[in-house]
């Protein structure tokens, strides 16, 4: 009869280890599963970011380039009536 008993208790817990290990699997995957979306998730904040900043500095520069050419022909006109000796000299050192 212990002998019985014995053998069921080893039975019992090859059971018990097989449905852990099942169970530990599933979570597994699911966790991966669970990863591999974030990652994605990551990688399309990634790109958005991206294309963002690219259009932000296409902006930015379409922005300011009406301005840097004002300043460009205000020099050009600023060095008809300055020479550019009197320009240096006029520099703070």
């Amino acid at each position: 009869m212990r002998l019985r008993k014995k053998i069921s208790h080893k039975e019992d817990l090859q059971g018990f280890t097989e449905q852990i290990i099942h169970e530990f699997r599933i979570i597994i995957e699911r966790l991966s599963n669970e990863l591999r979306q974030v990652a994605e998730g990551v990688a399309t904040i990634d790109r958005n970011l991206d294309r963002t900043c690219e259009e932000l500095k296409a902006e930015i520069r379409n922005e300011t380039q009406p301005i840097l050419d004002i300043l460009v022909n205000l020099n050009k006109e600023s060095n008809k009536y300055h020479p550019k000796e009197e320009i240096e000299s006029r520099k703070i050192t």
